[in-house]
């Protein structure tokens, strides 16, 4: 009696298997053919300095400049506790979209800060995607684990759904792990895909 009920006992201790809830890296989210990485330290200090950049208000009458600028209007809407990463990728030809990863953090979207805004769940496989539109602004946002991924394309956050090992080139590691986390922001330029 006692050797089966230490069987049965061993039995169900190896054969129920938790799944770990392992956070990943940030980086470990950014798709392959990411053009522009921004590694962001400071979200408040990032916006203020687009806004007032002479190089890029130089650009205001370009169509890219307005396009670019349409796309990341959703960092406008949210309030980062720490570190952020921002890649611009390419999703079909010459069109291009944002995606956004942080820690998560209580106030990171607050809706209720939000004049004229609708905000519906989106079920895919076995995730539930928030989906935001504020004024002409719309945007994606998916929490895994202690994560955030923020996008401007539901495909980008698919694909970061998706994706379980990650394998980023060793360059890009290595270009991470040397940034200054003092720095407001760092960028980063796949001249390859760009």
């Amino acid at each position: 009696m006692r050797s089966t009920l230490f069987a049965l006992f061993l039995i169900v201790f190896f054969g129920c298997n938790q799944k770990e809830n392992v956070t990943k890296p940030l980086l470990d989210y950014i798709p392959e053919n990411a053009v522009m990485i921004f590694t962001i330290n400071d979200h408040e200090e990032f916006k203020n300095a687009l806004k007032n950049n002479e190089f890029l208000s130089e650009l205001k009458t370009s169509k890219i400049y307005a396009q670019i600028l349409d796309k990341i209007k959703f960092l406008e809407f949210i309030h980062p506790e720490s570190e952020g990463i921002l890649a611009l990728s390419e999703t079909a030809e010459n069109h291009f979209d944002f995606i956004y990863i942080t820690k998560n953090s209580p106030n990171l979207i607050d809706p209720n800060d939000i004049q004229n805004k609708t905000q519906e769940s989106i079920n895919f496989a076995n995730s539930t995607f928030e989906a935001y539109s504020i004024g002409n602004t719309s945007f994606f946002g998916l929490q895994l684990n202690q994560n955030v991924i923020i996008s401007t394309s539901k495909l980008l956050l698919e694909k970061a759904d998706k994706k379980t090992s990650t394998q980023q080139p060793e360059i890009l590691k290595k270009l991470y792990s040397t940034v200054n986390r003092d720095k407001l922001a760092s960028l980063f330029i796949n001249i390859k895909k760009g």
